[in-house]
């Protein structure tokens, strides 16, 4: 894979940094990908390689690119990171291919901004309350202090209108917390469209690249863990141990909220009247209207919904467009998910306020989940070091 190209361009009120990547060894067409912002933020679009090179480094890595090759200087810095997040993926997918060979000429460290923290805010639980306790723990004239949320179109929200909605959603809570709304339009994820790549190896390198795209103006960028120590494995897209080598002598990119469960957060976010009002946690961007973007009837609404019922706060929130929190309502949906995480940390808060219903409901769904969670983990031991023995044995047994 080649990196070339790189150019910016100004139309429509809007400033963009536009590079080339091209496929050398997939079946793949060359693809003009882009990082664009409203024109008044246009002085924080670099036009440095290192954004590109983010984003591009784990498909080709995972495609079977022999190398990914930069026309122009990349941090020295940032090259070594993207060669210990590469050995993270080969580690953790059990992959057996050669390691990507990264090609670029080493760029001088030299800081080009001045100390300033931003952070990626989509208006769920872990990015409201990463900003929350940022407010309460850093004062304001810290520069780690976050002054710019980011918001990005392209990714997960990628209808105009809806896209619309989030902002205006978003901006009470970014005038409570004082930071400024910083929407970054992008088309990144042509280079690998599959959610389930997104999920599995890809997630932390975007939001990385979107970051290194700013660096003219950020110097530090904070993404909101989505999960916390206890279930860091199987490890995910974006992980803390990957997450921290997408970093750059220029832009320090980094995994914030780990020690934290979601529970927790969902408190933080509870106790902040603003948040409370303005969370977004729907996926279902087809639902979206003016002031109303949580359907109330999807796994994530409804996990939300618990967690808030289980801290008193449910009734003092109109972000839902729906609530039923009947055990039929939610036996529909929590057994829909992989995960089990979230039901865990409920378990004990719905027994604590009398729900006992959905406090069995949540414990089910652990419980099964935890079983196929580690028959998986088993089958994939049995698979990278045992050469299927288990397997062979238990189709023996069975028969």
């Amino acid at each position: 894979m080649k990196i070339e190209g790189l150019h910016t361009t100004e139309g429509n009120g809007r400033r963009r940094v536009v590079g080339t990547i091209i496929w050398e060894d997939s079946d793949r067409p060359a693809q003009e990908t882009y990082f664009e912002t409203p024109i008044e933020f246009g002085g924080a679009l670099t036009t440095d390689y290192d954004a590109f090179a983010v984003a591009a480094v784990v498909p080709a890595f995972w495609h079977g690119e022999r190398r990914l090759a930069v026309d122009g200087p990349l941090c020295p810095t940032l090259h070594d990171g993207l060669r210990v997040a590469m050995a993270w993926l080969r580690e953790w997918r059990g992959l057996t291919r050669p390691s990507l060979s990264l090609e670029a000429r080493p760029r001088p460290g030299t800081r080009r901004a001045p100390e300033r923290a931003g952070c990626f805010l989509s208006g769920g639980i872990d990015s409201l309350s990463m900003l929350r306790r940022n407010r309460l723990h850093y004062p304001r004239s810290h520069p780690a202090s976050i002054r710019d949320g980011i918001i990005a179109y392209g990714l997960e929200v990628e209808e105009p209108e809806a896209f619309a909605h989030v902002l205006d959603n978003l901006r009470p809570v970014a005038r409570d917390a004082d930071v400024t709304l910083i929407p970054v339009y992008t088309n990144i994820r042509v280079l690998e469209p599959s959610w389930t790549l997104w999920n599995d190896v890809l997630q932390g390198a975007i939001w990385a690249a979107i970051a290194h795209a700013l660096n003219r103006r950020l110097t530090l960028v904070y993404l909101a863990s989505s999960t916390s120590i206890p279930y860091l494995d199987p490890p995910q897209g974006t992980d803390p141990r990957l997450d921290a080598n997408y970093s750059s002598e220029e832009l320090l990119f980094r995994h914030d909220g780990i020690a934290l469960s979601r529970f927790a957060k969902t408190r933080i976010v509870a106790d902040w009247p603003v948040a409370l009002t303005h969370l977004r946690v729907c996926n279902d961007v087809s639902c979206y209207r003016a002031g109303q973007l949580n359907c109330g009837r999807c796994e994530k609404c409804i996990r939300t919904q618990l967690g808030l019922l289980s801290l008193g706060a449910l009734d003092r929130t109109q972000a839902f467009q729906t609530v039923d929190l009947s055990a039929p309502a939610v036996r529909a949906v929590i057994f829909s998910v992989p995960w089990y995480a979230s039901y865990e940390q409920l378990v004990e808060p719905l027994r604590a306020i009398g729900r006992r219903d959905l406090a069995r409901l949540a414990a089910a769904q652990v419980a099964m989940r935890k079983g196929r969670h580690w028959r998986g983990r088993l089958g994939e031991v049995d698979r990278l070091y045992l050469g299927g023995a288990l397997r062979r044995v238990k189709s023996l047994l069975s028969r």
